[in-house]
C-alpha cells in the first residue's frame, strides 16, 4: 500500500546537488604560538583537505593546491578571510590560528549531514539524507520521509508507508518538524507520504536519540525537514506519473522570494488498472490534494501547507470505514530578531487545524484539533568551545472528539522552559534540562524535569560518543478526551542510555550504536478497550557502512532490536507487533554518465510478532483471507519479509528547460506477506497482504530561469 504511493518525480536538482558532509568549524582570531609555513583548508569530521578552493585573504585571492594548502606565512597580519565557493563557507566569520595551527575549517552551505551518523553539539547522533539521496533512493518515490527509512535507526513501516518507527517506538513517539518548528502532521492519510512538496526540501534529518533540550517533547526522536533557500529566480515545473500530477513555481516577491506548489493524486485509478487490485481493491488507496506556499525575506520566512484526503480502510472485523481528513498549518520564523556580538534571539510560531472523520455503517467518529504554538530561543556564543541556549515553548491545543451522538471537548496548555550549555566541538559535552508539563481541562498541572547529557571524544578519524537522558512527552490529546481514565493520564516517559563509535576515511565510513530504552509510563489501548498507561522497553544495536567510489555509492546497514510492553506490572512482557528483531538493508547508487542514474535497494526483515487478537489477513488483490495461525512459527512470529526495488532515471538540460524521466520498480520479486496496517488514528486496523510488483513511470519538465 505505502510502497505504491508517489510524491512526484523531481530529479531537477539531482545532478546539481553535491554529496555533502556534516561539518563544524572555528572562531575568533588569535595570535599564533609558532611560525606557520602555510594555511590548510580542511573539513572537520573527515579532516579532508580541500583542493582547488579559492580563499580571499586581505582582499587577495589564493587557490589551495592538491593538498589543500595555501603558501601564506603571515597569519598575524590577516584582517579578513573569505571563502570563494558556492558549496562551502567558513563556519564562523573568524578563524582561530592559535588553537588550530594554521587550519581553516569550512562547512557545507546547504546541509548538515549525509547518509550516516554524524555527531554534533546538541545531539548525540544525527542521520540525514540530502535531496540527491532522496531522489535516487529506490522505492521511496522521491518522498523525503519515506527515504529516511533507509537509515539504520528507522524501522521499515508496514506496506512501506512513511510512518516513522524509531528504536522500538510507536509512530506517534517521533516528533515532526519543519525548519526546527514542530508541526502536528506532515503525512497524508494512512501515512502514505509527505504533504511537503519534495522540491521544497533540502535535507531530511532524523535524530533518533540523545535529543537536545530544544527538540523537547518526543520520547523516540525527531524528524526535521529543512527547506532549501529560495534565490528569487522565476522558474516553473510540471510533472506527471501514474500516481499523481504536480506543479511547482518559484518567483521574486515583495521583500524577498516565494514558491508555490500543488499536487493531485489519481492513485486509485492507477491501482485499479495496473496492480491487479481492481476497483474493489484500489479503494484502500488515498485520494489526496495538497498545496504549499512559502515566502522568504532577509530574516523572516513563512510556510503554509494545506491537504485534503479520503480513503477506505478495512477493519479487523472485515468491515470498511471511509476516512476523510482536512488539515492545514502555517509556520513562521523570525531569525535573529535580536542580534549582538554574542547574543541572538529567534522567534517561531505555528497555527494548525486538523479535521478527521470516520464514516461507517453504524456510526460516525470525528476529530477536530486546533492548536497555536509560540517559541522563543535565546543563544549566547562565547567562542567555538562555549555556547549557551535557552528557550520557552508554549502551546495551546483544543480537541473535540465526536462519536455520534456523543461529543467531548478538552483543552490543553503547556509552557515549557529549557536551557542547554555546550562545551567543545570535535570533543564536546552538552547538558540540557527541560521542564515538561501540561494543564488540561478541570485538572491540576502535571510536570516533570527532563535532563539529558551528550558527550563525545575524537581520536584522529574516530569519534566515541554517548548519551543519557530522561525524555517526557504529553499523551496524545485524543487520549485525554477518552473516558473514564483519559483526563487522569500522566506524562509519558522514556529513560535511555546509549553509546556509539564513528570512523570516517576518505572513501569509507563506519558507524555503530547501541541503546537501551525504558518507558515506565506510556499510553495504550488496553485489552478491555479502555485507555490506560503501561510499561515498555527497547534494546538494540545498529551498524552502518558507507562506501563512496565516486560514480558508485554503497550504503549498507543492519539493526537488531527487541521491543516489548505490558499493561500492568504483574503481566508478562509482550513483543511489539510493529517491529522486526532484525533488519538488513543495502542501497547502491550508480552514476552511469550522460545524466543517467541507476539505483537499487535490497531489504530483509525477520518476521514481527503476531497479534493473536487478529486471526486473519486480507489480500486486497482478490479479497481473500489468510489464516495467520497457518503461517506463524511455533513461537508466534510471522514469516520473514524481503524486497528488491530498482530505479533508473535520466535528466537532461536544454537551452531554456530541463527534463527528468524515471522508472521506479517496486517489489520486483513480488514477495508478499502479512503486514499490520497502521492508520494513525486507531490502535490497529487488521492485517493485510503486502502489495504486489508495481512499476511507476514519471516525467517532469522545468522551465529554467532566464539569465541576466
Amino acid at each position: 500500500m505505502g510502497s505504491i504511493l508517489n510524491i512526484s518525480n523531481h530529479l531537477i536538482f539531482a545532478h546539481l546537488t553535491a554529496y555533502t558532509i556534516a561539518l563544524v568549524s572555528q572562531s575568533a582570531y588569535g595570535e599564533p604560538q609558532d611560525t606557520i609555513d602555510q594555511l590548510t583548508i580542511r573539513l572537520v569530521g573527515t579532516h579532508q583537505r580541500m583542493a582547488d578552493v579559492e580563499v580571499s585573504i586581505n582582499g587577495e585571492v589564493y587557490t589551495a593546491d592538491n593538498n589543500g594548502e595555501i603558501p601564506y606565512t603571515s597569519p598575524n597580519s590577516i584582517n579578513s578571510i573569505r571563502l570563494i565557493s558556492s558549496e562551502y563557507t567558513l563556519y564562523e566569520e573568524e578563524v582561530d590560528f592559535t588553537e588550530d595551527s594554521g587550519i581553516i575549517w569550512v562547512r557545507a552551505l546547504a546541509v548538515e549531514a549525509t547518509g550516516l551518523y554524524s555527531h554534533r553539539v546538541g545531539a548525540a547522533q544525527v542521520q540525514a539524507l540530502n535531496r540527491y539521496e532522496v531522489e535516487t533512493a529506490p522505492g521511496s518515490l522521491n518522498d523525503p520521509v519515506r527515504a529516511v527509512q533507509t537509515l539504520p535507526a528507522v524501522g521499515r513501516a508496514p506496506f512501506n508507508s512513511a510512518w516513522l518507527l524509531v528504536r522500538g517506538g510507536r509512530e506517534s513517539d517521533t516528533s515532526q518538524s519543519l525548519n526546527g518548528v514542530e508541526v502536528p502532521n506532515i503525512l497524508h492519510l494512512g501515512g502514505y507520504y509527505t504533504a511537503i512538496h519534495p522540491l521544497f526540501v533540502e535535507l531530511s534529518t532524523i535524530t533518533p536519540s540523545g535529543l537536545s533540550a530544544e527538540l523537547g517533547r518526543a520520547v523516540s526522536g525527531n524528524l526535521n525537514l529543512k527547506t532549501r533557500d529560495l534565490d528569487g529566480s522565476q522558474a516553473a515545473e510540471a510533472g506527471v506519473d501514474i500516481i499523481n500530477g504536480h506543479m511547482f513555481m518559484t518567483t521574486p516577491a515583495p521583500g524577498g522570494a516565494a514558491a508555490f506548489s500543488i499536487r493531485r493524486s489519481w492513485l486509485r485509478y492507477a491501482l485499479a488498472n495496473l496492480s491487479g487490485l481492481g476497483d474493489q481493491g484500489s479503494r484502500i488507496a488515498p485520494s489526496f490534494f495538497d498545496a504549499n506556499a512559502r515566502w522568504e525575506g532577509d530574516n523572516v520566512d513563512v510556510h503554509a501547507v494545506s491537504l485534503s484526503d479520503n480513503i477506505d480502510i478495512p477493519t479487523s472485523d472485515s468491515e470498511v470505514v471511509t476516512a476523510k481528513m482536512d488539515s492545514m498549518f502555517v509556520v513562521g520564523r523570525w531569525s535573529d530578531a535580536i542580534n549582538t556580538d554574542n547574543w541572538s534571539v529567534d522567534l517561531r510560531g505555528r497555527a494548525s487545524s486538523h479535521q478527521l472523520a470516520l464514516e461507517g455503517d453504524e456510526a460516525t467518529k470525528a476529530q477536530s484539533i486546533n492548536s497555536l504554538a509560540l517559541h522563543g530561543i535565546a543563544s549566547y556564543r562565547h567562542n567555538r568551545n562555549l555556547s549557551f541556549r535557552m528557550g520557552l515553548d508554549s502551546e495551546l491545543e483544543q480537541a473535540t472528539i465526536s462519536l455520534s451522538p456523543v461529543s467531548v471537548t478538552r483543552g490543553r496548555l503547556s509552557s515549557e522552559p529549557w536551557s542547554e550549555v555546550s562545551l567543545g566541538t570535535t570533543n564536546f559535552l552538552t547538558a540540557g534540562l527541560r521542564y515538561s508539563n501540561f494543564l488540561t481541562t478541570n485538572q491540576f498541572l502535571r510536570g516533570g524535569l527532563s535532563p539529558r547529557v551528550q558527550l563525545g571524544k575524537t581520536f584522529g578519524e574516530t569519534t566515541v560518543r554517548g548519551y543519557i537522558s530522561r525524555l517526557l512527552q504529553p499523551p496524545d490529546i485524543v487520549y485525554l478526551t477518552s473516558y473514564p481514565e483519559g483526563h487522569d493520564l500522566a506524562l509519558e516517559a522514556s529513560n535511555e542510555v546509549g553509546a556509539g563509535l564513528d570512523w570516517e576515511g576518505q572513501s569509507l565510513a563506519v558507524s555503530s550504536s547501541m541503546y537501551l530504552r525504558s518507558m515506565p509510563t506510556f499510553t495504550l489501548l488496553e485489552s478491555d478497550g479502555t485507555i490506560g498507561q503501561g510499561e515498555a522497553f527497547a534494546v538494540g544495536a545498529e551498524t552502518a557502512i558507507k562506501v563512496d567510489l565516486g560514480s558508485v555509492r554503497i550504503d549498507l546497514s543492519g539493526a537488531a532490536m527487541r521491543s516489548q510492553q505490558r499493561e500492568e506490572p504483574q503481566d508478562e512482557w509482550l513483543d511489539s507487533h510493529l517491529h522486526h528483531p532484525l533488519e538488513l538493508r543495502g542501497v547502491v547508487r550508480w552514476a552511469l554518465g550522460n545524466n543517467w542514474t541507476l539505483s537499487g535497494q535490497a531489504y530483509f526483515a525477520s518476521g514481527a510478532k503476531w497479534d493473536t487478537n487478529i486471526p486473519t489477513a486480507t489480500d486486497l488483490t482478490n479479497d481473500e483471507t489468510l489464516s495467520l495461525s497457518s503461517v506463524v512459527d511455533d513461537d508466534g512470529w510471522l514469516p520473514n519479509s524481503h524486497s528488491i526495488d530498482i530505479k533508473i532515471s535520466r535528466s537532461k538540460t536544454f537551452k531554456d528547460w530541463h527534463m527528468s524521466l524515471y522508472l521506479d520498480l517496486q517489489n520486483v520479486t513480488n514477495h508478499r506477506g502479512p503486514e499490520l496496517i497502521i492508520s494513525g488514528f486507531e490502535a490497529t486496523n487488521g492485517y493485510g497482504i503486502g502489495m504486489p510488483f508495481l512499476p511507476v513511470l514519471g516525467l517532469s519538465g522545468r522551465i529554467l530561469p532566464k539569465e541576466d
